[in-house]
């Protein structure tokens, strides 16, 4: 495991998690130190494990993009999303390109994207990612690798938003609306208290996509269900 420290911010902890609190107080050159070290053992540790490798340089380039180093953050980038590209070649290559593993290294790639500003180049992946782990039909099957999907649905329904590509957002938002309609009863208990939320939100999100092409009528009914989850009816 990475190494831990006894620093007085946080005994113990893991060195990320450490040097993201001192970025919080202002202390972004201690931050940057711990972050390179931090780094610097997960690449030794994890020679067998790039994708540990691979999220550690997510979390660097995060940091160099907050404060404006988008050189440094680019060169980490980079390198995350060609250990990802590895990682989708080799699971295409011994599971097949359209077995569900595929769509891990597929999601990876496309928030990497995502997160660099390059959506035109992320929306197919999250496309394909998608049909992968959702299935063209399969709506119906109970389990989380539907729920494992919201977050990717959510987020390209939103890229196609913001390219104006209003029809392709409404299919994945009414999609994502669908899928916790047929998941509510068996997910209920497992997520407990906070599904309900989880839908609320995603019935909002469909209402306010829907305000915005004009289709108010069904907008005011994804609100007013909306309200009634956030009031127990």
């Amino acid at each position: 495991m990475p190494f831990k420290t006894s620093d007085p911010y946080g005994p113990g902890l893991d060195p990320m998690e450490l040097a993201e609190l001192y970025g919080l107080v202002g202390k972004y050159e201690e931050a940057e130190s711990l972050y390179l070290k931090s780094l610097a053992e997960t690449e030794k540790e994890f020679v067998r494990n790039q994708k540990v490798v691979a999220d550690a340089l997510i979390r660097v380039a995060k940091f160099y993009t907050s404060h404006g180093k988008n050189e440094g953050a680019t060169t980490l980038y980079q390198r995350a999303a060609s250990i990802w590209e590895k990682e989708l070649t080799d699971k295409e290559n011994s599971r097949g390109p359209k077995h569900p593993d595929v769509a891990e290294p597929l999601l990876k790639l496309a928030d990497i994207y995502r997160t660099q500003g390059r959506d035109a180049q992320a929306a197919p992946l999250y496309e394909r990612a998608l049909q992968l782990r959702l299935g063209e039909v399969h709506w119906s099957s109970l389990n989380q690798i539907n729920l494992r999907a919201v977050e990717p649905l959510t987020t390209l329904a939103t890229i196609y938003k913001n390219q104006g590509k209003s029809e392709e957002a409404e299919r994945l938002y009414d999609k994502l609306v669908e899928l916790f309609k047929w998941n509510a009863r068996a997910n209920e208990a497992m997520y407990g208290r906070e599904y309900p939320d989880i839908i609320r939100k995603a019935l909002e999100r469909n209402a306010a996509l829907l305000r915005e092409i004009g289709r108010t009528r069904e907008a005011e009914s994804m609100e007013e269900k909306a309200r009634s989850i956030v009031s127990g009816g």
